[in-house]
């Protein structure tokens, strides 16, 4: 019923979805670590199962059925997932808020086109089964059923087990969990004439959602240790070793976490903005009290809802003591908050004019999205072509050298290479490149470099820590200039530098 209802609504949902991807969808390229599936993907399997993501790896091995690392199929799945998780959160709008269908619309595509998603989906190595992840997290959730509505022990085990599922995807879907256990008791009350009489009348309708949440982070952590038991891969506290609580005086921390909290939430840096999240929240608060005194009813519910979800937004920033990073791990706690707010600003606008102009405003929001994400996806695609320009040249030099019994030799990339221009707009991972990440390690960006000629068919001898130490030295010491000049590319021995 819903979908014949609303077959129009979804019909844009998925062109939206698949028009703002266009140029990934049909540009080949891949992030950094993507290479490291290419030529290594049990060690990155084994990897994932040290911090925590088994049902990751369960799906990988599922996707690992034919070539390894395959783009073009990889970015049609992740893409096409990420149009039903806004169909699924669409489904939830629509079935418990009597709202007009074009201002729900505008609430999904500002989930749609933020553009952190661009961040989380380019990470290609993992990026559909993520969206699989999120897929099943928001299918949960109308399994389970809205508050105030009795479930059977049957949906509520279903939505238990797919959000345990979810969690074992991908962790960082705890905290978008939270959120949507915020905003589905947020939609509840918006449409509510009145407030509950206490806390536990509060708390009442939503003493089944809370048991499947803690439910599910039970059964994760626990099949999470069985999980380790069984496989003798060590626990790697990955998320732990990234806060600097506990290592650092906790005034120091504070002092990080503000900082860090006005230079990405106040000012917001370029290019994903997350201080709009902040002004939206403020705007939200400003109309919800307005239509309240205009009611002469303000529903705490909702407003209590509003901190919270801007609180879970945060709550990377608080946990890890100022970092926010990796920041693809906000995705998609920061959609769905940016969708919240939109939808209860055109909710309580009264007035049809301020409803239109507001939907304007968000209108000209999205369309800053769509360029962003079109600016993170065109500065993809122009670096890795870049960076395959680079390793042809270095190769054709190689090759002009006589140099083709690759294995027999030891070639070493003293310092790094970027491929900034106007026409790029760097994130925080995308505008990075093979030849430029990891260069603060002991052996350079050579394991990077040299994962990403191996994924081309070019394998070299590995560099050790010495080899790259010496090779630095004798770079320095000769003068040698930046690759492609004549002295950017030397042969000694059986070892090859080139300077980038």
């Amino acid at each position: 019923m819903f979908f014949k209802k609303r077959i129009g609504a979804i019909s844009l949902i998925i062109l939206t979805t698949l028009l703002l991807y266009l140029p990934k969808l049909t540009n080949f390229s891949y992030s950094i670590d993507s290479e490291r599936m290419a030529n290594s993907p049990a060690e990155v399997l084994n990897s994932w199962i040290g911090i925590g993501r088994f049902g990751l790896v369960f799906l990988k091995r599922f996707f690992l059925l034919g070539i390894d690392l395959n783009p073009f199929f990889i970015n049609a799945t992740a893409y096409l997932l990420l149009a039903t998780s806004a169909i699924l959160l669409f489904y939830i709008i629509d079935q418990n808020l009597s709202i007009p269908v074009f201002l729900e619309m505008l609430a999904i595509l500002t989930y749609v086109c933020s553009p952190i998603n661009f961040e989380q989906t380019n990470f290609v190595l993992q990026s559909t089964e993520v969206l699989i992840g999120y897929n099943l997290l928001f299918a949960s959730f109308i399994v389970l059923g809205m508050p105030g509505h009795k479930t059977s022990w049957y949906r509520l085990l279903i939505s238990i087990i797919l959000t345990t599922f979810s969690i074992a995807i991908y962790p960082s879907l705890i905290i978008a969990a939270a959120v949507l256990c915020v905003i589905t008791h947020h939609i509840l009350y918006m449409h509510m004439a009145q407030n509950p009489k206490n806390f536990i009348s509060w708390v009442k309708p939503f003493i089944q959602m809370i048991v499947m949440f803690i439910a599910s982070l039970i059964s994760y952590v626990l099949l999470n240790k069985l999980v380790l038991l069984i496989t003798n891969i060590p626990y790697n506290p990955y998320t732990s070793n990234a806060s600097i609580w506990g290592r650092t005086n906790p005034l120091d921390v504070i002092r990080s976490i503000k900082a860090s909290f006005v230079e990405q939430f106040i000012i917001g840096s370029k290019p994903f903005s997350f201080s709009i999240t902040t002004y939206l929240c403020i705007a939200a608060i400003v109309v919800l009290l307005l239509s309240g005194i205009k009611r002469k009813f303000i529903s705490w519910p909702v407003l209590l809802s509003l901190f919270l979800e801007y609180l879970l937004a945060l709550s990377p920033l608080i946990l890890l003591g100022g970092s926010i990073g990796p920041i693809r791990a906000l995705t998609p706690t920061i959609p769905l908050v940016l969708m919240a707010y939109v939808l209860t600003i055109l909710y309580y606008l009264d007035f049809k004019s301020l409803r239109i102009g507001a939907a304007l405003l968000v209108s000209l929001m999205i369309f800053s999205q769509v360029k962003t994400t079109s600016d993170l996806e065109q500065t993809d695609i122009l670096n890795f072509h870049s960076e395959t320009v680079l390793t042809d040249q270095i190769m054709d030099r190689i090759n002009q050298l006589n140099i083709t019994q690759y294995h027999k030799y030891r070639v070493i990339f003293v310092g790094s290479r970027s491929f900034d221009s106007p026409l790029t707009q760097n994130g925080e991972v995308i505008g990075h490149t093979h030849f430029d990440w990891d260069n603060g390690t002991p052996v350079g960006s050579n394991q990077r470099i040299h994962d990403f000629l191996r994924s081309k068919g070019y394998r070299f001898k590995e560099v050790r820590p010495d080899d790259y130490a010496n090779a630095v030295k004798h770079a320095q010491t000769s003068n040698m200039k930046a690759f492609p000049s004549a002295s950017g590319l030397k042969v000694l021995g059986h070892t090859i530098i080139v300077k980038l």
